[in-house]
Order: C-alpha cells, then structure tokens, then sequence
C-alpha cells in the first residue's frame, strides 16, 4: 500500500455500499384443513370382521376343548369388537362438532385471504417503485446524507495533560492546514475508545464528517525504533473507522517536501466524500507516492538518517 493512504469511516462506507431492497411479500393465510368424515365403508368392513371373527372362534371351540382358552379367546374377541365400535362411535360423535369449527376457521380464512390480497395489492405497487433507478438513487442518496455526521465526538484537552508532543514537521503541517481550514482544524483533542486513549496528530472536523490526519515516520528519531510499519496501525485505524471517523495518513516526507499537495489532496478528498463519490478517491490528485515500508526497511532508514535528509 502506497502512501497517502486513505481509510473512509465504516459508517459511511456502510451507507454508500447500502443497496436498497424492496419490502418482503406478506404471507398468505393458510387455508384450514377439512375435517375427514368417517367413511361408510368402515361399517362394512367391521361387520366383515365381526363374521370372519365369529367364524374363527367357532372353529377355535370345536378344535380346542380347553375351557380356559375358550374363555380368553372369546374375551380376546369381545374387546377387540368393543374396541372398533367404539372407535367407530367416537369418529362419529367427534365429527359434527370438528365441522362446525372447520366451517368458522373457514369463515376467518376468507378475511384474512382478503386482508392478505389488499396487502399484495399494496406490496406490488410498492415494489414497482425500485424498478426505477431514480427511486433507488434517491434512497441510496438520503441514506448515505444521513450517515454524515454521524461519528464519535472527540475531547478537548489542555496543554498540561496532554503528554504527547509535536515534531516540528507536524507543527508546520498543522499551521498550514488551520490556515487554509480556519476553524476546523485541531491538534489538542483526544479520542478514546474501550479505555484507550488516542491522540490524532490533527483533526479536520465539520458539521459533516471528521478526518483523522496522520504524519507517519519511519522510525523515532532518538532512538531509531522503527514505528508505522506495515499493519502496525491497523487496530488503532479500525477503532477510529468504527466510531464514524475516516483516516489519512501521509508521510513525513510528503507534508515537509509537498505541503501544498497534501492539502489540496484533503481538499478534494473532504469534497468527494461530501458528495457521496468516495468510489473516485484513487484519482484524486495528490503528492509523490511513497510505500509503506516494513520493520526491517524502516531500520535500514533509520541506519542511513533517512529523516535528516529532507
């Protein structure tokens, strides 16, 4: 990834990829299910079974002579014939009562079905709507303005509990940004997140949108501890992206060397975003590209002084 690297906050990012769906179909009522009569042939067919039975135990009495047998058989016999009788009865008590319900659940079918083809009715119209692009423009539109300004505040704090200190290169930046941004530029606020506080090196803030500027060197200075180096600020970014901030990050080297390019860069990157164009932003004119470097190249510039060069 080159520098000036460019991260839009996921508020806005969420609103400009939002892609508007039309409203789901109702669901139809069920239609309730008709109670089963009892069939007349399961008359016949227990008279049939009450003769092949009776026949049955007929030759059972003439082939056992067991009084005992005889006797369980026959009761065997007796319960199974109550038994389908009374299942027989008890479909036929049950089913008058099963039908005056069926015809009431019927009854409240045919509303609900008429309540359910009006809000068919309603949804296919209201559906038709985003078959027009311009319909569906307009709701991207009016959902990706409302995202604007919808980002965490920062805090102000004072001169003596801020820890945190300016390098020169950052001094001079943020005095040529407050004069071509009056008011809306800032280097004494804080912004925290899950009790991590962090301290932007500049803000641009309006009423609209919020920008996290960052100077990023290669190394500290004092010490050449190589700092800013591939993904080392990728939770610090994404913990901005996630309260509706967006990032920019340049080098050192391009706000001491192409200020006035950095500037104009934010100028129309704060512009695109305000009109929603944020998929244009790679062609963006802007200062000389420099790579994001790794650890080990950046204690390779630390060994040559490489920030004492420009």
């Amino acid at each position: 990834m080159n520098y000036p690297i460019v991260i839009i906050s996921k508020t806005i990012k969420n609103a400009f990829d939002y892609i508007p769906r039309p409203p789901i179909a109702p669901r139809p009522p069920g239609r309730p299910p008709e109670p089963r009569k009892p069939p007349e042939s399961y008359r016949i067919f227990l008279l049939i079974t009450i003769v092949f039975v009776l026949v049955f135990f007929s030759a059972f009495i003439k082939t056992n002579t067991e009084p005992f047998l005889t006797g369980l058989f026959g009761g065997f016999c007796a319960l199974f014939f109550g038994f389908l009788t009374r299942v027989n009865e008890r479909e036929n008590e049950e089913y008058p009562n099963q039908y005056l319900k069926y015809q009431t659940a019927l009854r409240n079918y045919a509303v609900e079905k008429e309540k359910f083809l009006k809000k068919l009715e309603e949804h296919n119209k209201e559906k038709s709507k985003y078959e027009n692009s311009y319909f569906v423009n307009a709701l991207k539109k009016d959902m990706y303005e409302n995202s604007l300004g919808d980002f965490t505040q920062p805090y102000i704090v004072s001169k003596s509990e801020n820890i945190y200190s300016m390098g020169k290169s950052e001094v001079l930046f943020f005095k040529q940004l407050a004069s071509h941004f009056p008011n809306k530029v800032y280097n004494n606020m804080h912004f925290k997140v899950y009790d991590i506080e962090y301290k932007p090196d500049m803000i641009y803030r309006d009423d609209l949108i919020i920008i996290d500027i960052e100077i990023d060197e290669p190394y500290i200075l004092k010490t050449g501890e190589p700092i800013h180096h591939i993904s080392s600020d990728d939770y610090r970014n994404e913990c901005f992206t996630e309260a509706g901030w967006n990032v920019v990050r340049f080098t050192e080297k391009q706000v001491v060397t192409e200020p006035h390019k950095c500037i104009e860069y934010l100028e129309q990157l704060i512009y695109l975003i305000k009109q929603g164009n944020i998929d244009s932003i790679n062609s963006l004119i802007r200062p000389k590209e420099d790579p994001q470097w790794t650890i080990d190249e950046a204690h390779k510039m630390a060994y040559k002084r490489l920030r004492e060069t420009y």
